[in-house]
């Protein structure tokens, strides 16, 4: 971001009022509600997640991330927090009129750092199964229906369920801890209907 001699803020091409706007409050004001905003909804997302995963008898099988899972999602929780408090020093030192968005994007980072630590303090980022879907809490939340399902894969270290319509949805392979593999494997297979859903080789031969 630079200044010009107008007072006008540029940022990759997009100008922003400068310190002599009379409007600064408000324009700033909106851009730190938006940042807060888009934050709010991600984080919604990602702890209704964790409050779910962490109600073990709503599963038929339900078990705890993987521990090489677990360190990329500290790994990338850490990145990610350290951009935001980077971007939020940087709007603490361009000008005072930008304090509140700085404020916003340390707010977001806090979030951030809370979700990650809770979720791995409590073990409550797992991967279950229900009657009805397959579970991954993790950084995001994903849930993938037995609706519709037609084939169950592995392929270069991704676990796929492949849907009518051309709908395919993923998760890690190795966010399933090794031991559970089986387990996994079995109530899964259990779910679903075995007439209709395909398992591939290497699912099969998946341990």
């Amino acid at each position: 971001m630079a200044l010009d001699y107008a007072g006008i803020y540029k940022l990759f091409g997009v100008e922003f009022p400068g310190p002599d706007f009379e409007h600064n409050d408000l324009i700033y004001g909106i851009l730190a509600g938006i940042f807060l905003l888009l934050g709010a909804l991600k984080a919604s997302r990602r702890w209704v997640g964790l409050f779910i995963a962490r109600q073990k008898q709503k599963f038929v099988w339900s078990a705890p991330l993987s521990k090489p899972r677990k360190q990329r999602i500290l790994m990338y929780s850490l990145l990610e927090v350290t951009v935001l408090v980077s971007m939020a020093i940087f709007y603490f030192t361009i000008s005072p009129i930008l304090i509140y968005v700085g404020l916003a994007l340390v707010i977001v980072a806090t979030e951030h750092l809370l979700h990650t630590f809770v979720g791995l303090g409590k073990d409550w980022f797992r991967v279950g199964i229900t009657s009805k879907a397959v579970v991954s809490t993790d950084r995001e939340v994903t849930v993938m229906y037995y609706t519709g399902l037609r084939k169950v894969s592995i392929h270069q270290q991704t676990l796929y369920l492949e849907y009518i319509k051309d709908l395919t949805l993923h998760i890690p392979s190795n966010a399933i801890q090794q031991g559970e593999v089986e387990n996994f494997k079995k109530h899964l297979a259990d779910q679903v209907d075995k007439e209709k859903v395909f398992f591939n080789e290497a699912f099969k031969a998946w341990k």
